[in-house]
């Protein structure tokens, strides 16, 4: 009996069984960028610029998430509890649309930016209940 070949990670493309009930749950594709902190573009957080970028292609979410601990290849491990060493921690700006749009947003990046790594995962995203955008005053 041979061997099948490896699946990659993540949900398959059709809804999980003990998923189907739930509404306005669509695939989705979700990048994580990790980046170190302190790094910039043109004189900017990095991290921002990735946000902004995300924000002006009208992808679906972006998130800036602040490591405590963490490394980097070829640098060393960094933690908060090292003096001086806060701004190296690892940040991951997490990006959620689908998998066309997010191909997209990865492609507009230039690839001078300082980039550690980039995951992408098959995902499932919740929809708002109507289709509109949440405002700050919900």
């Amino acid at each position: 009996m041979a061997d099948s070949p490896p699946q990659p990670p993540g949900p398959p493309s059709a809804s999980p069984a003990h998923l189907v009930g739930i509404p306005r749950l669509q695939p989705a594709c979700r990048a994580t960028l990790t980046l170190r902190g302190g790094t910039l573009w043109r004189h900017r957080p990095l991290y921002a610029e990735l946000v902004r970028r995300a924000k002006e292609q009208g992808l679906a979410g972006a998130h800036v998430l602040h490591a405590i601990e963490g490394f980097s290849p070829g640098g060393p491990v960094v933690h908060h509890r090292a003096f001086g060493l806060r701004d190296r921690l690892p940040l991951c700006v997490v990006i959620v649309d689908d998998r066309p749009a997010v191909d997209r947003f990865l492609g507009s990046l230039d690839p001078r930016m300082r980039i550690d790594s980039i995951v992408l995962d098959r995902v499932y995203q919740l929809t708002p209940h109507d289709g509109t955008p949440r405002t700050d005053k919900e």
